[in-house]
């Protein structure tokens, strides 16, 4: 792993549809990014997530 990057503890998916503004889309991005981060730093904070020889394992 480079020092530039690090390991992905959250990942979460949208559903979109087609008939999507570009602001109705970049709304659902920034909510959904939102619980990502919170649910990754929670992982953390509550010692649950574990980074050994660049793999990452989240206890949740």
């Amino acid at each position: 792993m480079r020092s530039c990057e690090s390991p992905i503890i959250e990942q979460t998916i949208l559903h979109v549809s087609h008939r999507d503004e570009i602001a109705e889309l970049i709304r659902k991005g920034r909510d959904t990014e939102r619980l990502a981060l919170a649910t990754a730093v929670r992982l953390h904070l509550q010692h649950q997530v574990m980074v050994y020889r660049g793999r990452t394992a989240v206890f949740a």
